[in-house]
């Protein structure tokens, strides 16, 4: 089913290929059978291609919402932050919306986060949803940092939403400093 939604380039490509090499074969002999065949190779690979761009598969939407998560916090859009996140949402001891983004305004401005950038991200499929292993380079008044963390998101009625964050660590950065930053407050 994930071809449908994730169709490999080359599925497109090899089709409307074949389907250009039987037209061209057709042309001279007048075949309307192979003009047909040609003509619905190339279209079966338009319409593949189409669907393809056009339907956002499960994975495409966690990745996308990986990137919304980051991108609210960084430009301090605490509403579209909210409706991200699960109502259960654990990151280090926060447990519950709210103390995230409470804990997310004040972790923001007291380092004066200037900008961020996700450098990659890498979502798979779990038991419990889908997991986005990401890296992020941010920009702060002192200085900059590379982070790695991992986003567990799960499937509720209203779509999907960020049930747990876990920092991953990364270069410079030591845990405790994380854990300061990531308390109840």
């Amino acid at each position: 089913m994930t071809w449908i939604y994730e169709t490999p380039w080359w599925l497109p490509a090899a089709l409307a290929l074949v389907g250009i090499v039987v037209l061209w074969a057709a042309k001279d002999r007048r075949e309307k059978k192979l003009i047909y065949t040609g003509g619905g190779l190339v279209a079966l690979a338009g319409i593949i291609a189409l669907v393809s761009y056009l339907l956002e598969s499960d994975r495409e939407c966690v990745e996308r919402q990986t990137k919304e998560t980051i991108q609210a916090i960084a430009n301090r859009q605490w509403p579209p932050l909210d409706s991200l996140l699960h109502d259960d949402i654990a990151i280090g001891a926060l447990r519950g919306r709210q103390a995230v983004i409470q804990t997310a305004r004040f972790a923001v401005e007291a380092a004066d986060l200037r900008s961020v950038r996700v450098t990659s991200v890498a979502t798979r499929q779990n038991t419990a949803g889908y997991a986005s292993q990401v890296q992020i380079y941010a920009d702060f008044r002192n200085g900059n940092a590379i982070s790695n963390w991992d986003f567990k998101w799960e499937k509720t009625p209203g779509g999907w939403r960020l049930r747990e964050a876990i920092f991953l660590g990364g270069p410079g950065i030591p845990e405790s400093e994380i854990d300061h930053y990531l308390r109840p407050r």
